[in-house]
């Protein structure tokens, strides 16, 4: 059976009929990330893992590992990247992987994030999996259908944003869901009044082809190791030094870590916001999730690697933008 993700949502993820298969693919970057949410929210005890790092015996291991005293149609293993794990898979191995997802307890929903064609589908071993499930395409959202998710959005929070801010919204921030939902955060934190007009987007938003560094800064601390290569590319495709990176990244490792230390000393948020000098209010909106989700070893260790690259790139004239992107891989797997 073929989905849209709207039409899987109410017809399956609602129902909680998932079938032992499930192919996702597509180009909305948002919608897999909503995908997921969803799937978490009726599956607890759904695991990702990565296509790069499986073939299918180490697959079967994964589904095997279901407890014996839960109820193993509870289990669903969401693998991203699964067109890394079909490619240049042998017809024995292919025939494996086929027969383990037949015989496996554990619902399995592969990710491909971009759209296949009818030619890909027809291809083996994907056309003989799909015979066991169904099909989700995420196809990209109409800039119409954009503008009324931000309008919404902004209704929701009881605020109003003004056509003339809207349009400037979308021309800055084009239409990427994923990207939209950070920038219309930052207004909703920054705009108090119950109005947003266009001086507030131009004031707050960033135009998403000159990339991020924030948003880099957000999956990194998050532990999204897929979003932070893409967000690093990004930028360092559109000019920004990788040392320019470091520095950034650097300021909010210190200062995290000084919070860190501050609250571990009895200091409470407010004052240690004040020590540290996190004076912004969006800045410690974003702190105090980085508090919640980021341990202080972790922190120590990524101040560690982030050290490592310094020496790297300073001293051995190593190439920077190779290590910087092997700086993220070390620090988040």
């Amino acid at each position: 059976m073929e989905y849209t993700f709207t039409s899987f949502q109410k017809e399956v993820l609602e129902k909680g009929d998932l079938k032992v298969f499930t192919l996702v693919h597509g180009e909305e970057e948002y919608l897999f990330d909503a995908l997921l949410s969803k799937l978490k929210e009726k599956f607890p005890r759904t695991e990702v893992i990565s296509g790069s790092d499986l073939d299918p015996e180490t697959l079967a291991d994964r589904l095997r590992g279901s407890s014996l005293f839960a109820p193993v149609s509870e289990k669903v293993v969401v693998i991203k990247d699964f067109d890394t794990l079909l490619k240049g898979l042998r017809k024995k191995k292919a025939q494996l992987l086929e027969k383990i997802l037949k015989g496996s307890p554990t619902k399995v929903v592969a990710i491909v994030r971009r759209k296949l064609d009818k030619k890909d589908l027809s291809k083996e071993p994907l056309k003989n999996l799909l015979t066991l499930g169904d099909t989700v395409t995420l196809s990209k959202v109409s800039a119409q259908k954009v503008a009324q998710l931000v309008k919404r959005r902004f209704e929701r929070e009881g605020k109003k944003i003004t056509d003339e801010a809207l349009k400037r919204l979308l021309e800055l921030c084009g239409t990427d869901l994923a990207y939209l939902k950070g920038e219309v955060e930052k207004i909703l934190l920054f705009v108090e009044g119950k109005e947003v007009r266009k001086e507030h987007v131009e004031k707050v938003c960033f135009p998403s082809e000159k990339g991020d560094i924030f948003s880099f800064v957000d999956a990194f601390l998050g532990g999204d190791l897929d979003r932070s290569l893409r967000e690093v590319k990004a930028l360092i495709r559109n000019g920004l030094h990788p040392l320019q990176i470091e520095s950034v990244l650097a300021t909010y490792l210190l200062r995290l870590r000084v919070l860190q230390e501050l609250i571990k000393r009895g200091k409470k948020l407010e004052e240690a916001f004040s020590i540290a000098d996190v004076k912004n209010k969006f800045a410690q909106v974003k702190f105090k999730g980085y508090l919640k989700s980021v341990n202080e070893e972790r922190v120590k260790r990524m101040i560690s690697k982030l050290s490592e690259f310094d020496l790297k790139v300073k001293v051995s004239f190593q190439d920077p933008e190779k290590a910087l992107l092997d700086f993220v891989v070390a620090s988040l797997r």
